[in-house]
């Protein structure tokens, strides 16, 4: 039975074309794949908790991989550090920690949080991070929108329709590095 191990992450996607492998376009899981092969000399595959489109960053992001053997909590942060020598500086591993095998980075997740950001004051600093307005912004009209926002909890429409949906009932509370 294979052993199951969480990697915890973050990424400035600005280099890359999203989490997801893709044939023709460098992806964040594509660079972290391909390092883990050269430090482990192995086959190495993970599942991401999802994808994120082309320039888009993350903060905490998980990903799943399996071993047939187990490795201890010292090989685990061995990996981590050697991994983020091989990364560039806008991919960092947090940690790297064993799970259950039932858990599943995408299916078990319990929340996602996405941030959109905004400046109103011309930043050359920001511009990668938030889009700049350069017009006054109406904020009591926004906070009128957003409570009508608040009256509903069905977003389904803004999911891809008919996928299978599998939830699996095991958090990552008290997991080492959340």
């Amino acid at each position: 039975m294979p052993y199951r191990y969480f990697i915890k992450l973050a990424y400035n996607g600005a280099r890359y074309h999203g989490w997801q492998i893709q044939d023709n376009a460098i992806t964040v899981q594509e660079v972290i794949t391909s390092a883990a092969r050269l430090i482990w000399f192995k086959d190495f595959s993970m599942v991401g908790c999802g994808r994120t489109d082309t320039g888009v960053h993350a903060k905490e992001f998980y990903a799943h991989f399996d071993l047939e053997e187990e490795k201890s909590q010292s090989e685990l942060n061995e990996f981590t550090r050697r991994l983020n020598r091989f990364l560039a500086e806008d991919i960092l591993i947090y940690s790297i920690f064993p799970v259950p095998p039932d858990l599943h980075a995408r299916f078990s997740a319990i929340s996602r949080t996405y941030e959109y950001h905004i400046h109103t004051l011309k930043d050359p600093f920001l511009n990668d991070l938030s889009w700049f307005i350069h017009r006054k912004l109406d904020v009591s009209l926004m906070n009128l929108g957003a409570e009508i926002l608040k009256e509903y909890d069905d977003f389904t429409s803004f999911s891809k329709p008919n996928v299978k949906r599998k939830r699996i009932s095991a958090g990552l509370s008290g997991q080492n590095g959340n």
